[in-house]
């Protein structure tokens, strides 16, 4: 709710700006460069939010109609330990991503630029989760265990985006932009589960005992898009 609050806020007030703008800029540059804050917007918000960047490119086809590229990407480590054990958690969580589009454009007055059309896109998404403890097990005579577990889930997915959006003009090379979509989607998901357990006695080593989980899922979906983010775009 905060994030679509900020986001209401600072379109009112960039529509505002824009409304005193009297240059069209709808045919004079071929080339836009777009950078989305919903990045920026979701950060504010809540600091650990995993959403990537994204960039966008347009070539202006004719007057009323340009393909598009985008591409978006996130990676993102932590490591934590716990003071009273000697337990420790590694996290990576990476995003990449890209899509290829067509858009039409249809112009409502010098400001405000109404477009619509469809992407195709790519999306891999994958977690790893990496975990290393060792503790004394009373229940089997103190004898020292040692834990390491490793679980990583991938996620490629595929699918066709077509969208809507409402661009408006600020000057003569820059303009907002703000779109939504729907998604077909087509993933196929993995898991990869390992659990070792090497236990310890006076002796040394004494077992080493492992477990291996893995699946794959796949899935078709249908979903609505909203609204997430104001684009800033570049004209030359």
């Amino acid at each position: 709710m905060r994030n679509k609050l900020l986001l209401l806020t600072l379109l009112l007030c960039l529509c505002q700006l824009a409304q005193a703008q009297t240059t069209d800029s709808t045919t004079a540059y071929r080339h836009h460069i777009g950078l989305n804050t919903r990045v920026v917007l979701d950060r504010v918000v809540e600091p650990a939010s995993l959403t990537p960047l994204q960039l966008i490119y347009k070539y202006q086809l004719s007057p009323r109609s340009a393909l598009r590229a985008t591409v978006e990407g996130f990676y993102a480590t932590s490591d934590s330990s716990q003071s009273y054990s000697v337990r420790r958690d590694e996290v990576t969580n990476q995003t990449l991503g890209g899509s290829l589009g067509y858009e039409r454009q249809k112009l409502l007055n010098k400001v405000f630029v109404l477009y619509y059309g469809a992407d195709i896109f790519y999306r891999r998404e994958e977690k790893s989760i990496e975990m290393f403890n060792r503790f004394v097990d009373p229940s089997q005579g103190q004898i020292e265990v040692e834990v390491h577990v490793e679980d990583r889930y991938v996620t490629n997915a595929f699918g066709l985006r077509p969208f809507v959006g409402l661009r408006i003009n600020v000057s003569k090379q820059f303009y907002l932009s703000t779109e939504t979509a729907f998604s077909l989607r087509r993933e196929r998901s993995t898991q990869d589960y390992i659990a070792a357990f090497r236990t310890y006695s006076k002796d040394g080593a004494i077992g080493n005992p492992q477990t291996t989980t893995d699946y794959t899922t796949h899935r078709t979906n249908i979903a609505y898009v909203p609204i997430n983010g104001i684009t800033l775009n570049w004209l030359f």
